[in-house]
C-alpha cells in the first residue's frame, strides 16, 4: 500500500510539475507537445491512473528550444547535461534532460526537452511541422495540454518499443495496448508519416517486436529487416 501511495503521490506531482511548465511556456508564447507519459495514459488505458510514468517528455521546435531551456531554469529546473548548441542538435542526442528536487525523500521531476526523436532522421524543424499536425488536447491538473494525433501516437509508441527492443517491458505493454486499440487506418498513417521522416524501417522494427504488430506490419508489406542502429540497440 505504501509503494501505491509513493508512485499515486509521485505521479500527482509529475502532473502539477508539467501544468506549471504549459502555463509557464504559454506565458513565454513557447509551443509543446507531450510525449509519452501522461498522453499514453489519457490515450491507451480508460483510467489514466492506471499507467505510471517517471518522468516528462516534451517536444519543442527549433526555433523556440532556447526559449524552452530557459523556460525550464526559471521554473528552478537544473539541466543534467550541458545544452547543445543549435546547429549540433541534428546529430546530437535528441533531448536534454532536466531535473527538479520536491520534497526529501522523494523522487526528483525529471523532464526530457526533445528536440526530436530517437531513430528519426529528418530535421528537427520537419519533425516538429509533421509531429503536430492534427494535435489534440487533453488537461492535466486543470491546465490545457498539447498531445500528439492517433496516428502520431502509433508512431512514437513503435519507435519507443524498437528503441529499447525486449530489453524493457513498458513500451512493449504500451505498444501492444495501442495495437488492441487503433485500427489498420492508424498504423497506416503512421507508416507513412514514418517514411517522411525517415524512420520507417525503425518503425517497422518496433511494429514487429510485438505477434499482431508483425501480421499489422505484413498486412502494409513493411520491412522484415530492422535497421542496423535498432540492431546495435538491441
Amino acid at each position: 500500500l505504501d509503494t501505491r501511495r509513493f508512485w499515486a503521490f509521485h505521479r500527482l506531482t509529475l502532473e502539477s510539475a508539467l501544468a506549471e511548465i504549459a502555463q509557464h511556456f504559454e506565458k513565454r508564447g513557447v509551443q509543446c507537445l507531450l510525449l509519452k507519459g501522461p498522453a499514453f495514459a489519457h490515450w491507451l488505458y480508460d483510467d489514466p491512473r492506471k499507467r505510471s510514468y517517471g518522468d516528462l517528455d516534451l517536444l519543442v521546435g527549433p526555433d523556440q528550444f532556447d526559449a524552452a531551456l530557459r523556460g525550464l531554469v526559471e521554473l528552478n529546473f537544473k539541466p543534467r547535461s550541458p545544452s547543445l548548441r543549435s546547429n549540433e542538435r541534428q546529430h546530437g542526442p535528441h533531448h536534454v534532460q532536466f531535473d527538479r528536487s520536491v520534497a526529501q525523500g522523494t523522487l526528483p521531476v525529471v523532464v526530457e526537452l526533445h528536440h526530436t526523436l530517437k531513430l528519426v532522421l529528418a530535421s528537427p524543424s520537419f519533425v516538429w511541422q509533421r509531429l503536430t499536425e492534427g494535435v489534440q488536447e487533453i488537461k492535466i491538473a486543470g491546465q490545457p495540454v498539447a498531445v500528439p494525433s492517433r496516428s502520431v501516437s502509433a508512431l512514437i509508441v513503435a519507435l519507443h518499443a524498437a528503441q529499447h527492443g525486449h530489453h524493457w517491458l513498458p513500451p512493449l505493454d504500451d505498444l501492444q495496448r495501442a495495437l488492441d486499440r487503433e485500427d489498420v487506418d492508424t498504423w497506416r498513417s503512421a507508416s507513412a508519416l514514418a517514411k517522411d521522416l525517415s524512420a520507417g524501417a525503425a518503425f517497422a522494427a518496433g511494429l514487429r517486436l510485438d505477434p499482431k504488430g508483425r501480421e499489422v506490419a505484413d498486412r502494409l508489406g513493411l520491412s522484415k529487416k530492422p535497421p542496423r542502429v535498432v540492431r546495435l540497440l538491441g
